[in-house]
């Protein structure tokens, strides 16, 4: 893997950009998504690929397409799964996407299995005092209500 870590020793990307949690964007075998978007891990090809699925996802959102967001975020999902590996933040943030797409179609059930997923992932990879879990745990308590 690539080396992320800036002179001072948070990531390279900066996230989440307050220095409060150093290193928490990566670990020598972890990466969120904003660095293997800024870094290129994974190639040119597979970003183009998910950034297009997450835009045209949120896009069908806006219009009411529900269906669509959920097969677009399960799309990016793979692609992130396949490039990535499912230990990995990034690949938390698209469970947690694709939770919010099944959420939204009403589909309450699978929307908390892939929010458990991604808190469970979250959990082990950044800890629970990270934003990340934080967001996770929200968004499944969302799912239950």
């Amino acid at each position: 893997m690539a080396d992320l870590s800036g002179d001072d020793g948070d990531s390279a990307c900066g996230y989440p950009g307050d220095g409060r949690f150093r290193n928490s964007c990566f670990t020598d075998t972890a990466v969120c998504f904003h660095c293997w978007y800024l870094h290129g891990i994974g190639g040119d090809g597979e970003k183009t690929t998910v950034v297009a699925y997450v835009t045209d996802a949120i896009a069908a959102l806006k219009i009411g397409d529900y269906a669509k967001a959920v097969e677009l975020g399960t799309q990016a999902m793979e692609v992130l799964k396949r490039v990535l590996g499912e230990s990995q933040p990034a690949y938390a943030t698209s469970l947690n996407n694709l939770a919010g797409y099944y959420s939204v179609l009403g589909d309450y059930s699978k929307a908390v299995e892939l929010g458990a997923q991604a808190l469970e992932i979250r959990k082990r990879v950044v800890g629970e005092f990270h934003p990340d879990y934080a967001t996770s745990l929200s968004s499944l308590a969302g799912y239950y209500s």
